[in-house]
């Protein structure tokens, strides 16, 4: 079964249109035992993915019309508590619909007569995140065995899937030199994005406030920001901040 899955990755990798990239997807839901595919190209936009053509991706991985519109417009995708874990993992893991007997998202799942699904986490640029998800009428421990089994792969695929996904949509790259922030500037932004004042990230820092102030006010410059809060979002995008919990 690996064998196959590496295939469909190689595939994946040089097929450059969403359409046919889909329907590998199903494919590769077959060589793992399970039903269904799911994506989810950015958690912070619920809308569904498009093709090429403006055809709905989730409807070309199978799913029903009147399904999806439900996981739309009650915005399941936020809500679910796989979701919210997925934002915590780098790794695909199982996970049961029965886990959380009240989530209705894991309800809808169940009347479609899923159990189970491994679930792809892929951190994406600008800090965006997707998810891709494979699901079927197993049980969690099967599935756990699944996510341990073809992991590798299938977050291999998801990664493949989510770039062919976001081409289409990227907004222009950030010049390099409106991210060659200074030490000092990256220290004032990381501390102010803790929550610091400029008076704490002062006396942290050993500088005086109007010190931090500037500081802070060259980095917007250069990020091309709007305002410091603005500054803050996108080098935390941008992955310039590293941790700020």
């Amino acid at each position: 079964m690996k064998i196959d899955l590496q295939e469909l990755i190689a595939e994946l990798r040089t097929t450059p249109d969403l359409r046919l990239a889909s329907d590998i997807l199903r494919r590769s839901a077959a060589v793992v035992g399970m039903s269904h595919v799911a994506v989810v190209s950015d958690v912070s936009h619920p809308e569904a993915p498009s093709d090429e053509a403006g055809e709905s991706l989730v409807e070309l991985l199978g799913w029903p019309r009147a399904f999806i519109d439900e996981w739309l417009q009650r915005n399941y995708s936020a809500r679910s508590p796989a979701m919210v874990r997925a934002r915590m993992e780098h790794l695909p893991f199982a996970w049961s619909t029965h886990g959380v007997a009240k989530d209705p998202g894991s309800i809808a799942l169940q009347r479609m007569g899923i159990t189970a699904a491994i679930m792809a986490p892929v951190r994406l640029p600008r800090g965006r995140f997707g998810v891709l998800a494979w699901l079927g009428p197993v049980d969690s421990r099967l599935a756990m065995q699944l996510a341990h089994d073809f992991g590798p792969e299938l977050l291999l695929l998801a990664h493949y899937f989510l770039d062919l996904v976001r081409r289409g949509s990227e907004a222009p790259p950030v010049p390099e030199d409106l991210a060659r922030l200074s030490p000092r500037e990256l220290e004032c932004l990381t501390l102010v994005a803790k929550g610091a004042s400029d008076r704490a990230a002062g006396a942290e820092l050993g500088l005086a406030t109007r010190t931090v102030r500037f500081h802070l006010s060259n980095a917007a410059q250069k990020l091309g920001a709007q305002s410091r809060s603005h500054a803050v979002a996108l080098a935390t995008q941008l992955g310039i901040l590293g941790s700020v919990f």
